[in-house]
C-alpha cells in the first residue's frame, strides 16, 4: 500500500506494523529514496499536531527520533494525519523486559539515562509524563530513545498524558509529589517493572506490595532499598536520586552509555534486526 500525502506529495510504501497506541499506529515504511522510515497514523488531528510540535521542539536532541514529514493522507473518504520520522531498529523495553532477563546493573545504567534524558528536556522547559516501557526504544549499538511525545507539555501546563502504572498520581502515596519526585517514581517504576518482568496495575496492587515484590527480587539489599526508596519517595530531587544510582554503578567503567549492554540483549536485539533486513531485501527484490 502507498500512503500519499495530500500537501506536501510525498509517497511512502507501507511495509508493516510496527506499534500502535491509544492516539494511532506506528509503521514501517519506505520513501522515494528508498530510505526505511517510522510513519505514525492518527485519526486525532489534534493529538498528532502536538506530538509532531513537541518533535520539532526538541529536533537536534540525540535520544529523539528526527521528524521528516507531517502531512494527511485522503483514502477512502477518509483522512489521516500523518508525521514521518526515524525509524529506530531495535526493541522497546517492554519486549525487551518479556523476552529477556536483563541484569541488573544493565537495569540500573537504564535507569541513570533515563533521568539524564528528562533532566535534559525539563531544562528545556518541558515535561515529559508518559513514561513506559513501550515508549523507550533501545536500538541495535545500546542507545536509548523516546519515543511518543503526546505527552510532552511546557512546564506549568497540565499533563496531557500518562499511563497508571508509572504515574505516581495514580497509586496512594503520603508525601507530595512534585514534578521531580514524580520523575523518579515513574524511573524507578521502570526498573522495578524490568528486573520482575512484570507491570503493576494501581488497581491491582498497592504501593506497599510492590515493594513487597521487590524484596523478593535476586538483588543485594542496597539494590533493594534504592528501588523501595524510590517508589516511597525518600529522594528529595534529581541529583540525590542520581547519586545513589552512581554508587550502585560504582563497578561499572561507563554509567552513561549502553554499549556494553549484557550479551543475552545484544543478541536478541542482532536476531530481530536481521530478520528484518531479510524482510525489506524480499520486498525490494
Amino acid at each position: 500500500m502507498i500512503i500519499s500525502g495530500k500537501w506536501n506529495g510525498r509517497e511512502y510504501k507501507l511495509l508493516n506494523l510496527i506499534g500502535s497506541g491509544s492516539f494511532g499506529r506506528v509503521y514501517r515504511v519506505i520513501d522515494e529514496e528508498g530510505n526505511i522510515k517510522a510513519i505514525k497514523i492518527s485519526e486525532d488531528l489534534f493529538s498528532i499536531t502536538n506530538e509532531y510540535n513537541a518533535m520539532v521542539r526538541l529536533n537536534g536532541l540525540s535520544f529523539i527520533p528526527r521528524a521528516y514529514d507531517f502531512d494527511d493522507w485522503h483514502i477512502r473518504g477518509q483522512i489521516y494525519h500523518f508525521i514521518v520520522m526515524d525509524y529506530i531498529q531495535g526493541k522497546n523495553l517492554k519486549e525487551v523486559g518479556s523476552s529477556n532477563e536483563i541484569s541488573s546493573k544493565t537495569v540500573f545504567k537504564i535507569g541513570k539515562i533515563l533521568i539524564n534524558i528528562l533532566e535534559r528536556i525539563n531544562g528545556l522547559g518541558y515535561r515529559y509524563t508518559d513514561i513506559k516501557l513501550e515508549n523507550i526504544l533501545i536500538d541495535v549499538k545500546g542507545k536509548i530513545y523516546f519515543v511518543d511525545f503526546g505527552s510532552l507539555t511546557e512546564e506549568g501546563m497540565p499533563t496531557k498524558e500518562y499511563t497508571p502504572s508509572y504515574n505516581i498520581n495514580s497509586w496512594k502515596t503520603e508525601y507530595n509529589a512534585n514534578y521531580e519526585r514524580s520523575i523518579l517514581f515513574s524511573v524507578t517504576m521502570v526498573m522495578v517493572s524490568l528486573i520482575g518482568q512484570k507491570e503493576y496495575n494501581p488497581l491491582v496492587f498497592n504501593l506497599e506490595q510492590v515493594i513487597d515484590r521487590i524484596d523478593k527480587f535476586p538483588l543485594k539489599r542496597k539494590e533493594k532499598q534504592f528501588l523501595a526508596d524510590g517508589l516511597r519517595g525518600k529522594f528529595f530531587n534529581l541529583s540525590q536520586y542520581i547519586d545513589s544510582l552512581v554508587l550502585l554503578l560504582k563497578d561499572e567503567k561507563n554509567c552513561n552509555s549502553l554499549n556494553k549492554i549484557d550479551y543475552i540483549l545484544i543478541a536478541s536485539i542482532v536476531s530481530f534486526v536481521f530478520v528484518i533486513i531479510l524482510g525489506v531485501k524480499s520486498i525490494l527484490s
